[in-house]
């Protein structure tokens, strides 16, 4: 057995002191890693968010929208299908797009916590992109809006709080301004 003397003692007391020092250091470190980690998954779970979809058509952002968003929502949704692309969606759960589309958002969300989806969002509203603005940005809205084309898009960037890419992006870069502070997720290349 060695016998240590005194200062190699308190060499390795020192040590030891600057390795739990260091230890614990490291554990707040995962600990905020962990708790950034918890949020980012919280906010991208939490599907009653404002969201945006965008991307070419047949790039799969219908087939996402049916397979992986809506399943899990349960039913508390409203869906503007003007294309009639969702045929297993009951009908009570369709609203139909009519001059009137906007009054009715507006009157479901004050009423109930439903989250509306709008696919082809630049089919239904066309022509009144200013009333559309006013039910997106309510603070209380929540959507998921579809879109074809990024262009489209910047103008209410803004208003969401993720945004989905798929297939390419039709000559748009998102270093846009607008786009600096939202969590693009690119799920899809063409």
């Amino acid at each position: 057995m060695k016998i240590l003397s005194n200062n190699s003692y308190e060499e390795l007391t020192k040590r030891l002191k600057e390795f739990e020092d260091e230890n614990d250091t490291l554990r707040n470190q995962v600990d905020g890693l962990r708790g950034t980690v918890q949020n980012l998954h919280n906010e991208l779970e939490n599907l009653t968010i404002r969201r945006l979809i965008v991307g070419r058509n047949g790039s799969g952002k219908s087939h996402y929208l049916k397979n992986v968003i809506i399943p899990q929502l349960n039913g508390n949704y409203f869906l503007i299908d003007p294309l009639d692309e969702h045929d297993s969606i009951p009908d009570s759960l369709k609203l139909s797009n009519c001059v009137d589309t906007i009054e009715i958002l507006n009157a479901i969300n004050k009423n109930q916590t439903k989250v509306i989806i709008i696919d082809n969002a630049s089919i239904v509203c066309r022509e009144d992109k200013n009333r559309l603005l006013g039910f997106i940005s309510n603070r209380t809205s929540q959507f998921v809006l579809i879109y074809n084309s990024y262009k489209e898009v910047e103008w209410l960037s803004h208003y969401v709080s993720l945004i989905y890419s798929f297939g390419a992006t039709d000559g748009f870069t998102f270093t846009s301004d607008n786009f600096n502070d939202k969590i693009i997720l690119k799920k899809f290349k063409a």
